[in-house]
């Protein structure tokens, strides 16, 4: 999210699609987030030319729209220093998705946590 609120001056005119942390994205950045984790509104969903696409690689729950979404405009792709985990973080210790303490660090260019930015 700091990468959406340094680089666009108005975040709430950009248009985000993304399959993991779509209430985090409309809270935060006021942007208008689709296609989201569950899919539920596709058909309007894909009418859309999104500004940034986030596709978290651990939830492959509706991947098709994402090869679609990009061959809708040129986009560039962003890579960040830390890994594409399953979680952002979250506070279960009991979980078998654990807190982690800290950010994970990508082990290779392939782990880092990548989103693709309109030309």
């Amino acid at each position: 999210m700091p990468f959406v609120l340094e680089n666009y001056e108005r975040p709430e005119d950009i248009i985000i699609a993304t399959n993991y942390e779509e209430a985090s994205l409309m809270y935060y950045t006021k942007s208008m987030v689709i296609i989201g984790f569950i899919g539920i509104n596709l058909t309007e969903d894909m009418k859309e030319t999104p500004d940034i696409i986030i596709h978290r690689d651990f939830w492959p729950n509706i991947p098709y729209p994402f090869p679609a979404l990009l061959q809708k405009a040129e986009y560039g792709k962003v890579a960040f220093p830390v890994r594409d985990y399953q979680v952002n973080n979250i506070p279960d210790l009991h979980n078998s998705t654990r807190h982690l303490y800290k950010t994970r660090t990508p082990r290779t260019e392939a782990e880092n946590m990548t989103i693709f930015v309109r030309k």
